[in-house]
């Protein structure tokens, strides 16, 4: 025979003088064939008043806890498992886009400084001819320095036009990057080019015997090295 769930919903005393309270609940069953029966009692089959009976009036059937299968079981497990390695992947993509951030702030503050150094010196910078020609030809297309960075950042980005020029502004700024900034920040000049010493210095020893001035080998030789110490010096910059 199946067995319910009751709730007492009226006082009862038991011929025993048990008390039965409302609130109090038992698991019971109830000997009926009929369809219809509002007579037949319920009997409290587990606990201390196992074998009691229940007035059908007093007492009202629980509806039956739900209870899962093993594969409804599973599949909530499963689901569980996933929101959980979703939320780890979450707060790893979270802290890696955090990281990436303070990296960024980084640069962000690194190049702020520059800025502010290149502008408290306030001079132009001289800088190699074909870096110049670079600069000047996003001038022309009406590119601004902002851009020209955001560039130098993401190359791929840039015109194929320009590639070349946003390439060879990206290898100087490797070990000059001061001196760039602060030429787009206080105008450039191209460099000088260093003339090569040891053929200037030739050309005056021949224009000396050419004349047939009398002097030894070593005066001869001190006059190549001032020269070649003052050309050196005028392109020390």
């Amino acid at each position: 025979m199946n067995t319910v769930q009751i709730k007492i919903v009226a006082p009862f005393k038991a011929k025993d003088k048990t008390r039965f309270v409302p609130g109090e609940t038992y698991k019971a069953r109830r000997i009926s064939m009929k369809i219809f029966d509002y007579s037949t009692p319920y009997q409290i089959v587990e606990g201390p008043h196992s074998g009691k009976e229940i007035p059908f009036k007093c007492a009202v059937e629980l509806k039956p806890e739900r209870t899962y299968t093993q594969q409804q079981y599973d599949e909530i497990v499963a689901q569980r498992d996933e929101a959980l390695a979703q939320r780890d992947a979450s707060f790893a993509d979270l802290a890696k886009h955090g990281q990436t951030i303070v990296e960024l702030q980084e640069d962000r503050v690194a190049l702020l400084r520059t800025i502010e150094r290149a502008t408290a010196h306030n001079e132009m910078s001289a800088l190699p001819g074909e870096v110049v020609h670079a600069l000047e030809a996003f001038k022309r297309n009406g590119d601004d320095w902002d851009t020209v960075i955001r560039w130098m950042t993401k190359p791929y980005q840039c015109d194929i036009a320009f590639r070349e020029a946003i390439y060879v502004i990206r290898n100087y700024a490797d070990e000059n990057g001061w001196k760039l900034i602060n030429g787009m920040v206080n105008g450039y000049v191209v460099e000088p080019q260093k003339e090569e010493t040891t053929g200037i210095a030739r050309i005056a020893l021949s224009w000396w015997k050419e004349r047939n001035i009398e002097a030894s080998e070593s005066d001869m030789q001190s006059l190549v090295d001032r020269l070649n110490s003052q050309i050196a010096e005028r392109q020390t910059v």
